[in-house]
């Protein structure tokens, strides 16, 4: 009477199902692994490693973002495919008027929600970094109050939580 077709589903993909064994045994490796790196790393000062050591400790304590880099590239895409964008909209509408209407809206408010998008997003990331920067800081100053020139506590510091 109906004939209904419904969608046939490759079932040999990777999918967590077909993994077995293989995906246990990643995923203890992976666990021993992350623990073992982080007691190497994460726990340590920073003042014990230099060179390559250190870049390594910074990364993996997140000392440095990369995300601001990230997004600034992010950014500059973005604006060129907007620009392309409207230009394409220029030529692609039936009509001239229409078609320079839609080259002016986009680029126009296409650029400027770009740059306000990317620019809120910058902020954030750098209120974050400036708030590391004030920690250190505060860092230095309580461990010189707490041994001074000459040896005694110059500065009453609330105690660290």
């Amino acid at each position: 009477m109906y004939s209904y077709s419904y969608p046939s589903y490759n079932t040999r993909g990777i999918s967590l199902s077909n993994l077995g064994a293989g995906g246990i045994i990643a995923l203890i490796i992976a666990i021993i692994a992350g623990i073992v790196i982080y007691f190497i790393f994460a726990k340590k000062d920073r003042r014990d490693y230099s060179g390559k050591l250190l870049q390594l400790h910074d990364f993996l304590n997140f000392r440095k973002f990369y995300l601001e880099s990230f997004l600034k590239v992010l950014y500059i895409i973005f604006t060129i495919f907007i620009a392309v964008l409207s230009i394409v909209m220029l030529f692609s509408s039936g009509s001239f008027g229409a078609g320079l209407l839609a080259f002016l809206g986009t680029l126009i408010i296409g650029e400027v929600v770009n740059r306000l998008l990317y620019e809120g997003m910058l902020l954030l990331l750098r209120a974050v970094s400036y708030l590391r920067d004030i920690r250190d800081d505060a860092e230095e100053l309580r461990q010189y109050a707490k041994t001074g020139d000459d040896g005694r506590t110059n500065v009453n510091f609330p105690p660290e939580q």
